[in-house]
């Protein structure tokens, strides 16, 4: 058997039972972005972060800082003498699209995607190496026509490699 209780300990058994469900209306009851006690908590929660995240990027900084000079990234790629290098490098793509430009309807590469840009053009050669000027062609596309009948043709490129421009005509193969 139990000894009886005296009324102090039922008060004091009361008390805790009522703290005990005061917390779990506060911790179970729904988030209303107006309470003040929600606020500040959220607005201490961010600015605790934001401080963690400048002072970790502080460190970040600080720990990175390399007092070797680095090299200027090259400009040109190590093949200068080469133009088929050159052309692969810094040409072939912007040439390719010079090309698919001159289509009035629809355009067809024929040299498949095992050899994508580079592959396009057959023949590369310098047409003014003075002036930095490099000259390419092919006939590895065909053109649609109006009445959508596809058309291969023989194209050149040339490529100004101190303006980075390409410029390129066609014309029916034979």
């Amino acid at each position: 058997m139990e000894p009886p209780r005296s009324n102090d300990d039922l008060a004091e058994q009361t008390e805790r039972k009522l703290d005990n469900d005061e917390w779990h209306r506060q911790v179970n009851r729904p988030f209303d972005p107006l309470d003040k006690d929600d606020r500040k908590g959220a607005l201490i929660g961010i600015g605790i972060a934001a401080v963690l995240l400048i002072l970790c990027s502080v460190i970040a900084s600080l720990s990175d800082t390399d007092t070797t000079p680095s090299k200027p990234p090259p400009q040109e790629p190590p093949c200068e003498d080469n133009a088929t290098c050159m052309f692969d490098a810094l040409a072939s793509v912007k040439c390719s699209e010079a090309v698919e430009q001159l289509a009035k309807y629809d355009y067809e590469w024929t040299s498949g995607w095992k050899t994508f840009y580079s592959g396009r053009f057959s023949e590369i050669k310098w047409a003014d190496k003075s002036s930095g000027i490099i000259a390419a062609g092919g006939n590895e596309i065909k053109f649609q026509n109006g009445f959508g009948v596809y058309q291969r043709y023989t194209y050149v490129c040339s490529f100004d490699l101190n303006t980075r421009s390409a410029s390129a005509y066609a014309q029916p193969y034979n």
